[in-house]
């Protein structure tokens, strides 16, 4: 029986191992496979890159004040309510005044309008005023929206704020409000000023003097003090009720509308 070559038996081994080994280290099913299903981050980075815009900043370019405009339209819903219908090109948002206005009143006149603060958030906007405890009366009507840099852009748009003028819009409007003729409400709320100004108590009054400014009036009953020193007098044209000493001849107190509390 020959020896085995054990020279040769050993080479022939020490190649298997290492044929193995290189074919181990060269294939590898579960991380190829996780290779080629899975783009690197590299990849994925350069994909959403692709698919999403850039966001350009919106830039707005102060115009001069002549070019900024305010559109008002204006449409009666009610005694007390008014719609207005805005569009403007100001920087938004702003704050504006709105408001109704008589129109035909002295600066020394009482007021007859209405007006509160809005908000424009919109090029084309639409809200409304309501002013349920001061109906207005049956006339024309100024409606008027006005932007004032000095507080409405405060908490805005600060191209706004470098506006250098005030920015109105403005229209008419024909109201019939709660249906008092207009002129008569003026007349009223003079002759109203008139009382508030000059019948004060134990201030002297006299009789003619009162009727000249207030017109004539109706007997208002007495009934907790003596109806033969004080007197109550109703006045329809001025909506209110004056009561006066007889004996001293002072006013004692007014009241709005007819007082139907007595005194």
């Amino acid at each position: 029986m020959s020896k085995p070559n054990f020279p040769l038996v050993l080479l022939i081994s020490l190649l298997l191992v290492s044929c193995g080994e290189s074919v181990e280290q060269k294939v590898d099913p579960v991380k190829s496979k996780n290779e080629l299903s899975a783009p690197n981050a590299s990849t994925m980075e350069e994909t959403a890159t692709a698919i999403i815009p850039e966001k350009k900043a919106v830039i707005e370019t102060l115009l001069s004040d002549e070019e900024y405009m305010i559109d008002v339209k204006v449409e009666e819903l009610g005694p007390t309510k008014v719609r207005f219908t805005t569009s403007t090109n100001l920087p938004l948002p702003v704050q504006v005044m709105a408001g109704v206005s008589l129109q035909g009143q002295n600066p020394d006149d009482t007021w007859i309008g209405f007006n509160e603060r809005v908000t424009l958030k919109n090029k084309d906007q639409t809200f409304t005023l309501s002013f349920p405890q001061k109906p207005l009366p049956k006339g024309q009507f100024d409606a008027e929206v006005a932007f004032y840099p000095r507080w409405g852009a405060k908490d805005g748009n600060p191209v706004a704020a470098k506006i250098g003028s005030n920015i109105e819009g403005a229209s008419e409007i024909n109201l019939s409000g709660d249906g008092q003729n207009a002129e008569d409400r003026m007349a009223r709320n003079k002759m109203q000023l008139w009382i508030m100004e000059n019948v004060n108590p134990a201030t002297p009054y006299v009789d003619s003097e009162m009727r000249a400014q207030l017109g004539s009036s109706e007997p208002v009953a007495v009934t907790r003090m003596n109806p033969k020193i004080i007197k109550g007098h109703y006045f329809p044209k001025a909506n209110m009720t004056i009561y006066v000493n007889v004996l001293k001849s002072e006013y004692v107190t007014f009241r709005k509308g007819r007082d139907t509390n007595g005194m």
